[in-house]
């Protein structure tokens, strides 16, 4: 669409572009939009999922998210600024999408599966709502029911409206299993995002190279994300924590260290390599921070995932500030050369605290309930009397 020249406008100095050929700022802040609107939408999303369950509060946010989609390229043809706007409620819209997944995980998966579940969820394949469609309760034997309620607490299957907000958000397991996710995306993103001009621009393939290259980690990333999801569970001869540890250290660690390779290495085959298998083992994410976060907040893993999402807002905006602020411009390969370390040392700390807090233990703040608290604050006021 960049080379259609054709389908020009004027810039209001007596130059003229092709429409859709954005500077660098300005497709960092469309980008930045989508981010700003997943903000923005994930807390009053999250709220209504447990307020009035996930099904309408998924529904509208997908039918925002149909007629945003729709209306993308007329927006975008008509001006940035109305682009932007619906780039925007395409984020709000997107805000749904990890708050289902933890709705998902929490009430459908058994503790033993929920590898398996994450990492066809966060593909987000049409396979994982055949399989677990919240809507097929009805359909559920007892034999099933058993199943998916095996080891878990009387409060994980007594579920409620009830959320220990501050008490998740100052564990520090949790708080880890926050950071890894972090770090780890603001990696994905720009790979991502930028691939396609950091192959073309500074390591010098042709666009039709481009073209072929920049997909190869995506495609890779899902078959093995599933994979290594089922891998996570099926496997029972070390335990969850020391599976958790592997592949924390493959999705965070080790593809952080080839982040960090792509910017020094010699060759621009060698760079193409590193971060091919950079994007392509972070889809072992599934049985890594995911399942960690899952297991530790049990009957609460709706909010721990929809904060997972949060994180993706965050690094939406991360990414591509660390682009505008470290590369002059697209061809500039020191600046990439910054980019790409910097993300490595960030993944290589989340990933050195994952080994010092990761636990498949159910945490404490999931003994707290609705009854619990009423109970503590009914204490707490006869205390106060006598």
């Amino acid at each position: 669409m960049t080379q259609d020249r054709s389908d020009m406008v004027e810039m209001g100095n007596g130059t003229t572009r092709q429409r859709y050929a954005y500077s660098p700022t300005e497709k960092s802040a469309i980008l930045w939009a989508v981010a700003a609107g997943t903000i923005v939408g994930t807390f009053p999303i999250n709220w209504a999922y447990v307020r009035w369950g996930a099904r309408y509060p998924f529904f509208l946010s997908g039918l925002l998210s149909a007629v945003a989609t729709g209306v993308s390229p007329w927006a975008a043809h008509a001006h940035l600024y109305l682009f932007i706007v619906v780039r925007f409620l395409q984020g709000i819209a997107y805000a749904a999408d990890f708050a289902a997944i933890g709705i998902i995980v929490v009430r459908w998966a058994p503790l033993t599966q929920m590898a398996i579940f994450i990492s066809f969820l966060t593909c987000f394949s049409p396979i994982a709502q055949i399989i677990t469609n919240p809507l097929a309760g009805a359909s559920v034997s007892v034999k099933e029911l058993g199943v998916i309620q095996e080891g878990k607490t009387k409060e994980h299957i007594e579920r409620d409206s009830f959320v220990p907000y501050w008490e998740i958000c100052k564990n520090k397991t949790i708080l880890v299993v926050w950071l890894n996710a972090l770090t780890e995306l603001i990696g994905y993103i720009i790979m991502l995002s930028y691939a396609p001009t950091y192959i073309n621009k500074v390591l010098g393939y042709s666009v039709q190279q481009t073209a072929l290259l920049a997909t190869i980690g995506s495609a890779i990333h899902f078959p093995l994300k599933v994979f290594c999801g089922v891998l996570s569970d099926k496997i029972t001869f070390v335990s969850e924590k020391t599976k958790m540890w592997v592949f924390n250290t493959i999705s965070v660690g080790v593809a952080g260290i080839l982040c960090g390779l792509i910017g020094v290495s010699p060759t621009p085959t060698l760079a193409v390599v590193c971060l091919i298998a950079s994007t392509s083992i972070m889809g072992v994410n599934a049985g890594a921070f995911y399942k960690c976060g899952s297991l530790h907040s049990r009957q609460y893993g709706h909010f721990v995932l929809a904060m997972i999402q949060f994180s993706k807002c965050v690094a939406l905006v991360i990414g591509p500030l660390m682009v505008a602020a470290l590369a002059s411009s697209d061809e500039d390969a020191d600046g990439w050369r910054t980019i790409f370390i910097v993300n490595a040392v960030l993944m290589l700390i989340a990933n050195l605290a994952f080994y010092f807090t990761a636990t498949d233990q159910p945490a404490e703040f999931t003994k707290i309930t609705r009854h619990t608290k009423e109970k503590e604050k009914s204490d707490h006021e006869m205390d106060k009397v006598a």
